[in-house]
């Protein structure tokens, strides 16, 4: 028990009895004997009182005990598992390094494994590296072990190793931030062991067992959050009668878990956000706390916000620190990686975005990893919320130069790939698309006025239209003709009319038509021809559709076959319905307008199937085969129009297009399940 809770029980218990003596020999006192009692009473009141609350007081905050020595056995918080691994390759190997960055607890992990391996003290050696060159490290240990400083030389590790071997020793040299402080140790010795522990990149150190400590899980990094000192819960061991006092007079509770608790889905974003290195946690809980009035979510804001403040300010600081050891090449990832914060990178995209080569960008990956300021996943690497607050600049001119490098690079990545989607490759096709789709749409929502955004946003249009998502076609759209370029904003204009016109509204298809119109006053775009023929066609024009096909055709760049493809199936499209709407007339001259529509049409189609054959696009051979059949179906070639409806089921198959395969399972009469 405490001081104050001895001293209260102690003037409790003397009270009682002297009031008890008291009131015994009161009546031979007489009246002067029924005031003494009282006065004695008034008189320990208070002083009861005041020892009561000495006893409950807040007590206040322990000073931060930095995990530096190896007579501090205070719990590490979700290090289980790094230090269960490396105790057993230490055991098997002799020889092991706990490598991570400053601040991540690699010296508190290192300092358990020794405690683990190694039960009696005298056996434990422990050395400090930090800021010391090869020869100093070299001394420390001749000194650590108690040998001659005088053979400090390069014969230091025979001498070294004589003493360690079979002594049941182990050996901890930490805080090292150079693979050559201690590649001359760094082997096996029989009998002992040598654990190397500090920020040294992967493989530094070739042939050594070695463990990674990384950041914490969200579930551990809110535990030390709330606990940033350290403390130990109170043992419920004893006598009775002392856990009854316990219980009766209460430790204060914990102020900063009463806090979180309160909020648990901010706690949960805070934790899986920001509390990934110990040192980083415990400080900034230690800051959470000396701020009461501070809730979770206001937390949450301050941590996100441009706002200046000497709390934000603190925060700042706190998180800047995360920089201590980052090589130059991973500072300038970091900030080149914050031109898209949230969007997860492909390596190859960090290639370009860097201009290194990728063995180069996989190494700072690692090693930023290793910090917990990226997030490497199934969908790429991304940054981590606490890297946000760095505030890196490169200056914007470099930022610049390396936007249009990443720039580049999608819209090739993402045009190739939506050629895929329409042949044998399109699983490819659309995997890649569904992990580049967050970064694109990020690309494309900028507003600078970029060829390479019109690229994007094309490929994202073909993209999405196969996965029949409206309102993201609708998105990029109308992010085209927010930007500041005129063709842009003609080309988003373009799409939504189109998708007005699917839906069936006629109306908005032509307003947005017109609004291109007069964005793009030459008419020079082959999109533009396309939609106001494709309008024409809905509205029975067939002379206009086909003038504006025509024109489509002579506007479109010399070796866009794909584009050409789609301009042979809408001619064919126009001749059929012209082949439907021949007037009636004298038998013979209408069946044979009739039949020449149909030729023509059958000729248009043919001719997109070749194109379609010449470059592998199955999504062309598949329409092309499908309308070829409905030409002769009109043709009254039942058996050769079944044929070709089967085929294009077969081709759209091919592609995953599962609308297709049913809709010519269907013309064909054959089995869709």
């Amino acid at each position: 028990m405490r001081t104050g809770s001895r001293l209260t029980g102690s003037a409790a218990f003397a009270g009682g009895v002297v009031a008890f003596v008291l009131d015994l020999t009161a009546n031979q006192l007489g009246a002067l004997g029924q005031w003494v009692p009282w006065t004695l009473m008034v008189a320990g009141a208070p002083t009861a009182v005041t020892l009561w609350v000495l006893d409950n007081r807040m007590p206040p905050p322990p000073e931060p005990i930095e995990r530096r020595s190896l007579t501090d056995r205070s719990p590490l918080v979700g290090r289980d598992e790094v230090i269960d691994e490396t105790v057993r390759k230490a055991r098997a190997h002799r020889c092991v390094l706990v490598r991570g960055p400053r601040g991540i607890g690699t010296s508190a992990v290192a300092i358990e494994v020794l405690l683990r391996l190694v039960a009696e003290p005298g056996r434990r050696r422990w050395v400090d590296a930090y800021g010391q060159s090869e020869r100093e490290v070299r001394l420390a240990v001749l000194r650590e072990l108690n040998l001659p400083v005088s053979n400090a030389g390069v014969g230091a590790i025979e001498l070294i190793a004589g003493r360690l071997q079979d002594s049941g020793q182990a050996l901890l040299i930490d805080n090292v931030t150079d693979p050559a402080q201690v590649r001359w140790i760094a082997r096996p010795i029989s009998g002992a062991y040598v654990i190397i522990a500090g920020d040294v990149g992967p493989d530094d150190l070739h042939g050594i067992a070695e463990t990674t400590v990384g950041g914490l899980t969200p579930e551990d990094g809110l535990r030390l959050f709330c606990n940033p000192y350290g403390l130990t819960p109170a043992s419920g061991r004893g006598r009775p009668w002392r856990r009854l006092w316990h219980r009766a007079v209460r430790r204060p509770p914990n102020a900063i878990e009463e806090r979180v608790g309160a909020e648990p889905g901010p706690a949960a974003e805070l934790a899986r956000s920001y509390l990934l290195r110990p040192r980083i946690v415990k400080e900034a809980g230690r800051i959470f706390d000396a701020n009461p009035e501070l809730s979770v979510s206001e937390l949450l804001d301050l941590l996100r916000s441009s706002d200046r403040s000497p709390l934000s300010q603190r925060f700042r600081d706190l998180f800047r620190s995360l920089l201590a050891g980052v090589p130059k090449e991973g500072r300038r990832l970091l900030t080149l990686m914050s031109a898209l914060p949230h969007a997860p990178y492909e390596r190859g995209a960090l290639a370009a975005l860097t201009g290194r080569p990728v063995a180069r960008v996989d190494a700072s990956v690692a090693d930023l990893a290793a910090r917990a300021l990226v997030h490497r996943g199934p969908g790429g690497v991304r940054l981590t919320e606490q890297a946000g607050t760095l505030g890196l600049d490169l200056g914007r001119r470099r930022r610049a130069r390396a936007v249009r490098r990443l720039y580049a690079y999608y819209a090739e990545l993402a045009a190739d790939h939506a050629d895929r989607l329409g042949t044998e490759r399109y699983a490819e096709a659309r995997a890649w698309f569904a992990s580049a789709d967050a970064v694109l749409r990020k690309l494309a929502d900028r507003a600078e006025p970029r060829a390479e955004i019109v690229e994007i946003a094309d490929a994202l249009e073909v993209w999405y239209a196969r996965e029949g998502r409206t309102s993201e076609r609708e998105a990029v759209a109308w992010a085209l003709i927010e930007s500041e370029s005129e063709p842009a904003a003609s080309v988003g204009h373009l799409r939504l009319a189109a998708m007005a016109r699917t839906r069936g509204d006629a109306d908005a298809a032509q307003r947005h038509l017109d609004l291109a119109t007069g964005l793009r006053r030459t008419r020079g775009l082959p999109q533009w021809h396309t939609e106001a023929a494709l309008q024409s066609l809905d509205r029975g024009d067939l002379a206009a559709a086909r003038t504006n096909i025509e024109a489509c055709i002579a506007a479109r760049p010399p070796g866009d076959t794909r584009g050409r493809i789609g301009d042979e199936i809408n001619l064919g499209v126009i001749a059929t319905r012209q082949a439907d709407d021949t007037p009636g007339g004298e038998p013979p001259d209408a069946s044979d307008r009739r039949a020449e529509q149909l030729e023509r049409a059958y000729y248009h189609f043919v001719q997109a199937l070749d194109l379609a054959e010449d470059v592998g696009e199955l999504d062309g051979q598949a329409h092309a085969r499908e309308m070829i059949g409905v030409v002769l179906a009109g043709q009254q070639k039942t058996r050769a129009a079944l044929r070709e409806w089967r085929a294009a089921g077969e081709l759209w198959g091919r592609i995953g297009d599962e609308a297709g395969r049913l809709r010519c399972g269907r013309r064909s009469g054959a089995p869709t399940g």
